[in-house]
């Protein structure tokens, strides 16, 4: 699979658009922006401390034992490679995984083993 280098969503697609679907387009975008606004939507959500501790979830146990029973087979990895074509700005490509990580506390996580049960 190869993807472009524009990650601008107007301009992907047909170059030949018209006025109206801009138009439209931008009647859907100031429409989102207000209902993002309203929500209160884009702020990170908080860090846990990284000293405190959370059980895991029942399925996350279930996942773990299963994982050590098998001896870590690569059932539940989903794998995918991306090829990219022309110029990348690393700081903006940095910048957008760390806002990825700042939004997804799943990403932020990690299963340890402990004796306490």
């Amino acid at each position: 699979m190869i993807v472009g280098a524009s990650l601008d969503p107007d301009r992907v697609g047909d170059d030949n658009r018209s006025s109206a679907d801009d138009a439209a387009r931008a009647a859907r975008q100031r429409l989102l922006q207000l209902r993002l606004k309203r929500r209160g939507a884009g702020a990170a959500i908080p860090r846990r401390d990284p000293a405190a501790t959370v059980p895991a979830t029942p399925s996350q146990q279930s996942l773990w034992f299963l994982d050590q029973l098998n001896g870590s087979d690569d059932a539940y990895l989903i794998v995918r490679a991306y090829r990219l074509q022309g110029p990348l700005c690393v700081h903006s490509l940095g910048a957008a995984l760390a806002a990825l990580v700042d939004r997804h506390e799943v990403l932020r996580s990690a299963l340890v083993a402990h004796d306490a049960g």
